[in-house]
């Protein structure tokens, strides 16, 4: 059940990425970098959490959560893009 709910949550940031930014085709170096951004920022979120003097931890580890779903919906982009290709 936990995974259907994740997977609801993956499709929302899905739409959300499309209306933003409409239908993304860059070749696979750009999308690439796109994730590494995402990744930097879920890296940097986490280490703050863990590494520094934080009064509300939790806030950070939703912080994360949400990078974290971020970074899946532009894996399924990265995916639509190829298959669009191919």
């Amino acid at each position: 059940m936990k995974t259907k709910l994740v997977l609801c949550e993956l499709l929302r940031e899905r739409k959300r990425q499309h209306k933003k930014f409409g239908q993304q085709n860059h070749d696979f170096p750009i999308f690439l970098a796109i994730l590494q951004e995402e990744i930097g920022e879920a890296s940097k979120t986490w280490l703050h959490a863990n590494f520094e003097k934080v009064e509300h931890k939790e806030i950070l580890m939703e912080e994360l959560r949400n990078e974290l779903v971020q970074i899946a919906a532009v894996a399924v982009q990265m995916i639509e893009a190829h298959d669009r290709r191919n």
